[in-house]
């Protein structure tokens, strides 16, 4: 499925760069260039200013290309990690249930993630993957365990 996906993506160039929006934390700027080309890359952060936990000011920053400063937005991460604290007890703040290996957090995200992407109801009754054309149906939970036990033999 992965080989579809990428079969799929426009690798960046520095005609048609990757956008890349990210909070203020000083180790992106070090880690996306080494990952990317940097003249491939726009890249911009947004820094929440918070002052006894409400935020007070919002800052948008060019950090690398040139990014349109109004398009600088982290929502679709916040909203992500929203939901996956939400869904996945082991990633909520303060919670007694957590796993003892790193390979059940791996196992917790690849699950969830298999289910946003495959089996949840997104944009006009289709799943993201439905929507590029990865899959032709929404998947249900009996298909995965099909699939996962013929990859496990």
């Amino acid at each position: 499925m992965l080989d579809l996906i990428f079969d799929r993506m426009e690798f960046p160039s520095p005609e048609k760069k990757i956008s890349i929006f990210t909070d203020g934390n000083i180790q992106y700027t070090i880690v996306l260039p080494e990952l990317y080309c940097e003249p491939c890359l726009n890249y911009g952060q947004m820094i929440k200013v918070k002052m006894k936990n409400k935020v007070i000011c919002v800052i948008r920053e060019k950090i690398m290309g040139n990014p349109d400063i109004s398009s600088i937005s982290t929502s679709v991460v916040e909203g992500y990690n929203n939901k996956i604290r939400q869904r996945l007890s082991c990633f909520g703040r303060k919670t007694a249930s957590f796993s003892k290996k790193v390979r059940g957090y791996i196992t917790t995200l690849n699950i969830s993630q298999f289910v946003h992407n495959f089996i949840d109801i997104k944009y006009n009754c289709q799943s993201p993957t439905m929507l590029e054309s990865v899959t032709d149906h929404l998947w249900i939970w009996g298909e995965l365990f099909k699939l996962s036990s013929s990859v496990i033999k």
